[in-house]
């Protein structure tokens, strides 16, 4: 059994470079930084000014949501917005347009600078 993977008769090279034997890490690639910041970004460790913009717009619409008692579906019946968008909208996965703002807002009888949080 081989210890690397690599190319035709190992003219590539390896293609996973496991820690040092001393145990130190290897050199981070792209491709790791790329991970960690989707594994961090998940975790909600770390934030650009305007992924912490998405996070607040959606804690604010699912507080306001469930203080009105509306469920996911019921607001996707009010907005014209799938369930599915909501809900992305909700955990910061995605970025509402203007429009989806506008339509939340009225959904929820409030203005649109209501779903920037208290800032």
């Amino acid at each position: 059994m081989r210890a690397f993977a690599s190319g035709p008769r190992g003219q590539n090279g390896p293609r996973h470079r496991p820690a040092d034997r001393d145990g130190s890490e290897r050199p981070h690639h792209r491709g790791d930084r790329e991970v960690l910041g989707r594994v961090m970004k998940k975790k909600g460790l770390a934030r650009t000014p305007e992924e912490q913009l998405h996070r607040i717009i959606g804690e604010t619409i699912r507080t306001l949501r469930k203080e009105k008692e509306l469920t996911l579906k019921q607001m996707s019946r009010r907005t014209g917005l799938s369930i599915s968008l909501l809900s992305q909208i909700e955990r910061a996965e995605s970025s509402p347009s203007i429009s989806s703002l506008y339509k939340i807002a009225m959904a929820l009888e409030t203005k649109i600078q209501d779903l920037f949080g208290d800032n």
